[in-house]
């Protein structure tokens, strides 16, 4: 440890209220169909217990780098259980499952001097749970499945996070930003011609996004003007982030298996929804005075 090292800690309970619609959904009618669904007054806010533990190092007047490891611990998420009641079978919301997040962050920024900034970062971070969805528990008793017993990775389990801003600036007058994020993929369900779907055992490809923006300012009659033009996704790249899936059991048969047998994630349809969208470029002028 020298002068040019510091700690931070921190750690926090944190609480969310369950949305309305899930305390009070069917709750003054009587349920409707072959598989009602109905809200639970009495839930319970969902509660996450974090951690966060790193050191950050001054390597010159304007570079910086941290590291720090997280855990979040997260209890009474929302899922669904069957009730047998005189009226038939209505399944209900409940605080059934929980979930974790562990990793690790480490950045290096390089703050503005002589027009020029960076900022790198990397994360690495493993997040499991028992269920990735709210619906979970009523779908896999629709389908007549086994609910899952053991953690599995959650559907927003992104293993690995490689971040870099590069920014090119005359304060007064003109910038450059350049933002690029690249991930490893999120997790998928496979379905089984017989059976129910493999929780998240295949991960869909890694995903490159690349913004531009760029701004000049010209100051005049008191007022200062300013031209601005963005390119979002300026590679043009069909990254893939959604395969059809059905809410709660995260499966997509057909584009699931588009993708893992042939590498055609836009599956038998060609659904270009299964990708984010395409390159935009935006452009105009603001006034401030």
């Amino acid at each position: 440890m020298t002068e040019r090292d510091k700690f931070h800690f921190s750690y926090g309970h944190f609480f969310q209220i369950p949305a309305f619609r899930f305390l009070y959904m069917s709750t003054q009618q009587e349920p409707q169909g072959a598989f009602p669904l109905v809200g639970y007054p009495d839930l319970e806010p969902q509660k996450t217990v974090q951690y966060e533990l790193g050191v950050e190092h001054i390597f010159t007047e304007t570079m910086v780098g941290d590291a720090t490891v997280f855990i979040k611990d997260i209890r009474d998420l929302l899922d669904t259980e069957r009730l047998d009641v005189k009226v038939g079978n209505i399944t209900r919301f409940c605080n059934a499952t929980f979930g974790n997040v562990k990793g690790f962050e480490v950045t290096l920024d390089k703050r503005l001097s002589k027009m020029f900034a960076a900022k790198v970062g990397y994360t690495f971070s493993i997040a499991k749970g028992l269920a990735s969805s709210y619906r979970q528990g009523y779908d896999y008793a629709y389908y007549g499945w086994v609910l899952p017993q053991t953690e599995n990775y959650l559907d927003w389990d992104q293993t690995h996070t490689i971040d870099l801003t590069l920014d090119i600036r005359d304060v007064e007058r003109w910038g450059v930003n350049v933002t690029m994020v690249y991930g490893s993929g999120m997790p998928y369900s496979t379905s089984p011609e017989i059976g129910q779907p493999k929780i998240n055992d295949k991960r869909m490809p890694w995903t490159l996004d690349l913004d531009v923006k760029a701004n000049y300012d010209i100051h005049m009659w008191g007022m200062k003007y300013s031209l601005f033009a963005e390119v979002r996704n300026l590679l043009n790249r069909k990254n893939v982030q959604n395969l059809g899936a059905d809410e709660g059991t995260g499966s997509g048969s057909d584009w699931t298996t588009w993708l893992y047998r042939y590498n055609d994630p836009d599956g038998p349809y060609d659904d270009m929804e299964v990708y984010c969208a395409p390159m935009v470029i935006r452009g105009g002028v603001s006034v401030e005075f």
